[in-house]
């Protein structure tokens, strides 16, 4: 049973200079979230058709950091070193991606409501995060620092807002959409880190449920295409 407190916490918008209540304690991940989120790990990692050769388990970005909020997704990272596998680094990253991609898709796991997303990192090439914890050390990697969070620049989220419902139209622009969006986060990271431009606009998309609402249009129109009716 979640406590009112905290079904009220959930429901705020949250943009505080302490990390989030529901999962730390004093800077320490809360023990009954850590066991939660290994049990989770343990689940995923039994799809693999291969071992995996899993050096950690990190948690990074907005929740662990400052910048989250209510429904920020809990991002779980298994750290592991794309090159120990015998095939090319890109092929192990295709792999790694449709696995975390169907793991995520057919299970709705959450944390005391917060979303739980899992991805395999490549040791060689770390994500952009402000703060790393170790799930299998129980300690920070990488401790965050507050940054005070910009606004959202409304005229360019409007803008993809209205890209998106064009999109949903139109099954030929979906994909190459999805694509821009998902590079222009990444470019957005590399240059000015979480509190990049069109990373907070890519945000907001994500939390009015329209980056999943433009891949859900991808999906039904794939699957009227290759249905004969």
């Amino acid at each position: 049973m979640i406590l009112p407190s905290i079904v009220h916490y959930l429901n705020e918008s949250v943009d505080v200079d302490k990390l989030n209540p529901v999962l730390w304690d004093n800077g320490k991940l809360k023990e009954d979230v850590k066991e939660a989120l290994t049990k989770i790990v343990d689940e995923f990692l039994e799809h693999f058709n291969i071992e995996l050769n899993v050096e950690d388990v990190n948690i990074i970005g907005s929740n662990a950091g400052y910048n989250y909020k209510s429904k920020s997704d809990i991002d779980l990272h298994i750290i592991t070193d794309y090159s120990s596998y015998p095939a090319d680094v890109d092929i192990m990253d295709e792999l790694f991606n449709a696995k975390k991609n169907n793991f995520n898709n057919n299970y709705d796991i959450s944390i005391y409501d917060l979303p739980v997303e899992l991805f395999v990192e490549d040791s060689n090439s770390p994500a952009e995060s402000n703060g790393r914890y170790s799930l299998y050390n129980d300690e920070w990697i990488q401790e965050p620092e507050y940054i005070e969070e910009p606004e959202v620049n409304e005229e360019l989220y409007q803008e993809y807002v209205d890209k998106i419902k064009a999109a949903e139209k139109s099954p030929e622009t979906i994909s190459d959409l999805i694509d821009e969006i998902w590079d222009n986060r990444k470019e957005s990271i590399a240059q000015d880190g979480f509190t990049g431009e069109f990373n907070l606009v890519f945000k907001k998309l994500r939390a009015n449920g329209l980056l999943d609402e433009l891949r859900q249009a991808k999906m039904d129109y794939t699957s009227d295409e290759l249905s004969l009716k």
